[in-house]
């Protein structure tokens, strides 16, 4: 019989797992910080979609609706107190401004098809 020592066998990975904002007071602070930043740099770069084509803001933006969605609910799984005011006063905020966001610019690439279009069939 091999005598194998059971440190040297390879062991399963597990997934790492998410932290809850319940799990203590401190990461839940430090947790929340650094949520309002992210979300604080979602709003900088929604104010500089004006610089940029229709198409790209709509690329953008869907990076950043899928991010904020995924926030919004592990926020809604939590009972905290802090969790539930991020929710409701910084990401759904910012979901319905992307979403204002993206009717405007969709609007903008159906009006610049619309004029490629019609310059189309002037020649």
């Amino acid at each position: 019989m091999v005598n194998v020592e059971k440190s040297s066998m390879p062991q399963p990975s597990r997934p790492e797992r998410r932290k809850s904002v319940d799990e203590g007071t401190d990461i839940g602070q430090r947790w929340a910080e650094t949520l309002r930043n992210e979300i604080d740099s979602y709003f900088e770069m929604m104010k500089k979609f004006n610089s940029k084509p229709p198409f790209e803001v709509l690329q953008d933006l869907s990076s950043i609706v899928s991010r904020v969605a995924e926030i919004r609910v592990i926020l809604s799984r939590s009972n905290n107190v802090t969790a539930q005011a991020i929710r409701t006063k910084e990401v759904d905020p910012l979901l319905d401004a992307a979403e204002k966001l993206f009717r405007i610019h969709s609007r903008l690439i159906a009006l610049q098809e619309k004029e490629y279009d019609t310059n189309r069939g002037q020649f």
